[in-house]
């Protein structure tokens, strides 16, 4: 590793599962290689989900490091971009589809890259298999179908597990009435969740939890928004957990 010229780590967030190990661990085996890079003047790129004060376990003098970069926030694609995207995959792959098709999957499909190019293969499969033209009608209902199956897969119970894993917190401990702060803001997140991906009534989502009434749930989900609105980061998280959840 320090003898290339560039290196590229995708996903540096999982590092924090081994960081913080002592000497003769990964995270030391690291900071030499990205001392030496550097060093060299080498280009080091490291790509994550959360900023380096948020990656747990991080030492100081790693943190040091990585906050000495140039730090960008990836946006999702604009519509344009999608388009652009599309084509492109479309004419690399040999896909012949109309333009306003194409901005009707960019339009429709904004929150994954991959999920509009499997859209594409899907339909362009189904073109060839039955040597027929791909219509705005098929993607419609392709599209349907899709979100039909993935509404299917989304349960309450899957997106209380998911906030469970992300933030740690046991499932039984977020449908108690511990009140600690942690229990409290994992609670919050799943219960806005479950309104913004299930659109549960708020006596459901009580029920959820032990009986909590509406008041207590709708308090949650506008904290939850609140947060979101104040915090580019929050709001990137939550954005993370619903494809998370959607997957």
């Amino acid at each position: 590793f320090r003898a290339l010229d560039v290196l590229l780590l995708d996903d540096i967030q999982f590092f924090e599962k081994v960081f913080g190990r002592g000497e003769g661990t990964v995270e030391e085996e690291f900071f030499h290689t990205f001392n030496k890079l550097q060093e060299l003047g080498k280009q080091i790129i490291m790509i994550s989900d959360r900023y380096p004060k948020d990656i747990k376990n991080l030492s100081k003098r790693m943190e040091s490091r990585f906050l000495s970069g140039l730090s960008v926030e990836m946006q999702q694609p604009g519509f344009e971009t999608r388009v652009a995207i599309l084509k492109n995959y479309a004419v690399v792959r040999n896909i012949e589809i109309d333009d306003n098709i194409l901005e009707y999957i960019a339009d429709t499909v904004d929150t994954n890259v991959r999920e509009m190019e499997g859209m594409l293969t899907s339909m362009s499969a189904r073109s060839k298999l039955l040597n027929e033209k791909i219509t705005l009608q098929q993607v419609q209902d392709e599209l349907a179908n899709r979100i039909r199956k993935q509404r299917a897969e989304i349960t309450a119970e899957k997106i209380i597990e998911t906030v469970s894993v992300e933030y740690e917190v046991p499932v039984s401990d977020m449908k108690s009435k511990k009140r600690q702060k942690k229990i409290v803001n994992a609670r919050q997140i799943a219960m806005f969740l479950l309104k913004n991906r299930l659109d549960l009534n708020l006596t459901t989502i009580g029920g959820l939890f032990g009986g909590k009434d509406h008041s207590t749930v709708i308090s949650s989900i506008r904290k939850i928004e609140g947060k979101m609105e104040e915090s580019k980061i929050f709001k990137g998280e939550m954005d993370r957990l619903k494809q998370s959840i959607s997957k």
